[in-house]
């Protein structure tokens, strides 16, 4: 789509990645125009608080903590897929500059990601932006 005359036209390639804690959308601007190349979300199952909470006669017992370890293993899913989709939406394009709009929590490790992916200089924006439109996140340049 055109992009706002009162907004940066990028005249050289620049990737805006938004991500949020488990889903991420890759935008690519370029001549006046953005467009979205890419996109994902982790789907997360939803389990009750007492899942892993057992009964054996009048004797309580928990099994360990699993929500946590999920917390954990959905964390590093969606690191690994953030880079993997970074690298294919760069694939073929000479990416001039890199905007990240993520949560603080995530900030730190999806920069890490980037930086091994592309030498473009980034520029980074904590909080969350999942929801905006991409000439909103353009006004924030």
């Amino acid at each position: 789509m055109k992009i706002s005359r009162e907004l940066p036209q990028f005249s050289k390639p620049a990737m805006l990645v938004v991500a949020g804690l488990f889903q991420a959308d890759y935008y690519l601007a370029s001549n006046g125009e953005i467009e979205r190349v890419s996109t994902f979300v982790i789907e997360k199952d939803h389990y009750s608080d007492r899942e892993s909470f057992g009964h054996r006669g009048s004797i309580a017992f928990e099994s360990g903590d699993k929500e946590g370890k999920m917390k954990k293993f959905f964390n590093q899913e969606f690191v690994r897929q953030f880079r993997d989709h970074f690298k294919t939406a760069c694939m073929g394009n000479k990416i001039q500059k890199v905007y990240l709009f993520a949560p603080d929590s995530v900030m730190t490790q999806l920069k890490k990601s980037i930086s091994g992916q592309t030498r473009a200089p980034l520029q980074a924006m904590e909080g969350n932006f999942s929801k905006e439109h991409p000439f909103k996140l353009l006004e924030k340049l």
